[in-house]
């Protein structure tokens, strides 16, 4: 969380609200600061601010180069962009940095030599640290004590991550169900007072229910989005039918860390959150094409099937390499942005990912068998591989795999791989083959069939790495339009 107020006594992680809280600020060496991973958080990332002669004013050290050398702009005044960078502390205007608040827990960060018009950025693609104009995501940053990023990087708390909370809505039902958010802007008007407005929206109707809640469509009705559909998701803080307690705070870390914009042409994204006492309601992008199960009615051609299968595994290898395992893959799962010929789908329901830590327990939620990796059905264990408590990774991820196998088996044969337990165990016992005859009929490729039979391995750790199969021979065949 970030820090009511700033101290010099304390170490900071600056994140940013572009690149997303698994990246930080650091200085890989003497000179050079990027953004690095969490997980590669050393005293190089590590922040201390001290005061300056000029009231308000900063230095910024790494723990690991000290206060002998302070974070400083290149002397270039004919770019508009500056880059920053580590130099021999000094009495430079480029070392003096202004930290202000910015609203909603975020800093807007500027520099003396710079001026207040420019804060420090990170560019869209190398996420590289600037100095630039304007009023950007990438503008946004957060100061979060050291102590507590350790908290949040081996116990994560959704609830306490700046990701959820950035996306936490302040927001009012009235007795008629019309829900109200409010907003606050970071910039004052001209009487020095908040600016603030608010979206009112009415349910329109059901769109789907299942064990975890309800999915709504809903309308704006008035404010700045009138007009605009969105859908909202009712997750019960509790299964009534087992008496347990839904673990929401991990749905919302799934939902706030593939909700940024680098992540929205291949998940669907959430514009917010927020609860009572029985429920949490997220808020998600609406698309009237429905999902992949509606196209589903007659097999699809190869290169269709091919085109939605690309961005499916590129969509799964973000999830993987950020150590989540989505654990729900199957059409209704799959949302459609845009139809045939040129395809564009979305995963969502990602909220049902776990991340990947310790002894995963995968048989917690009921699952659909016919895109269900054994090991989630629990026909399959660890004990059948010899596999130590503490192997974590692949076996995890390895259940997408096995989904993704089944999710193109239905596109091209136009029916589940197997269709019931009993099939399935056959097949691992090997008393019967992976069903090729309906592939081959609907005249399915060579490549197509041995992309399924890789996918559909037993062995969780046999399975190829999402990474691997988006260089598969077959799937490169189609190029990735978005």
């Amino acid at each position: 969380m970030a820090p009511e107020r700033l101290s010099t006594s304390e170490i900071y992680i600056l994140s940013n609200n572009w690149s997303g809280a698994r990246l930080i600020l650091g200085s890989p060496n003497s000179r050079e600061l990027s953004m690095v991973d969490m997980a590669d958080c050393d005293d190089g990332s590590q922040w201390m601010l001290r005061e300056t002669g000029h009231a308000g004013y900063y230095r910024l050290h790494t723990v690991k180069a000290g206060t002998s050398k302070a974070a400083d702009v290149l002397n270039d005044r004919d770019t508009e962009s500056r880059h920053v960078v580590l130099a021999e502390t000094g009495d430079y205007s480029g070392q003096f940095w202004r930290v202000d608040a910015w609203g909603d827990g975020f800093y807007r960060i500027s520099n003396l030599f710079t001026g207040e018009g420019k804060h420090l950025d990170v560019y869209s693609d190398t996420h590289g640290p600037h100095l630039a104009p304007g009023n950007c995501i990438g503008q946004h940053w957060t100061l979060a004590v050291h102590q507590a990023v350790h908290q949040v990087t081996h116990e994560p708390s959704a609830l306490s991550s700046t990701p959820v909370q950035y996306l936490s809505l302040d927001t009012s039902v009235d007795t008629d169900g019309v829900t109200q958010h409010t907003y606050m802007y970071s910039e004052p008007d001209s009487s020095g007072q908040a600016l603030r407005t608010t979206e009112d929206w009415r349910q329109s109707r059901l769109l789907g229910r299942g064990s975890f809640g309800s999915v709504w469509l809903e309308a704006c009705v008035s404010g700045p989005k009138q007009g605009h559909l969105r859908a909202v998701k009712e997750v019960k803080k509790q299964d009534i039918s087992s008496d347990s307690v839904v673990d929401y705070e991990r749905e919302l870390q799934a939902v706030a860390e593939f909700s940024h914009r680098r992540y929205s042409h291949r998940f669907v994204q959430s514009s917010g959150w927020w609860d009572d006492e029985l429920s949490v309601y997220i808020a998600m992008e609406y698309l009237h094409l429905g999902d992949l199960q509606q196209f589903l009615g007659e097999p699809l051609p190869e290169d269709d099937t091919r085109q939605i299968t690309r961005q499916v595994v590129e969509g799964l290898n973000c999830m993987h390499e950020g150590r989540f395992a989505h654990r729900d893959l199957k059409p209704q799962n799959i949302l459609v942005a845009r139809g045939r010929p040129d395809w564009w789908v979305k995963i969502a329901d990602f909220g049902l990912s776990k991340r990947v830590e310790g002894d995963t327990a995968l048989r917690t939620r009921v699952f659909a068998v016919a895109y269900a990796a054994p090991e989630v059905l629990g026909i399959l264990t660890r004990d059948d591989f010899n596999l130590p408590s503490g192997t974590i990774d692949e076996y995890s991820i390895a259940v997408d795999i096995w989904s993704l196998g089944s999710v193109v088996y239905r596109m091209k044969a136009g029916q589940a791989v197997f269709e019931d337990c009993q099939q399935l165990s056959q097949f691992m016992a090997r008393e019967i083959p992976l069903p090729k005859e309906r592939l081959l009929s609907r005249g399915a490729s060579v490549g197509c069939i041995n992309f399924l039979e890789s996918c559909l391995v037993v062995s969780p750790s046999q399975r190829p790495t999402t990474d691997q199969l988006g260089k598969d021979a077959w799937l490169c065949e189609s190029p990735l339009l978005y």
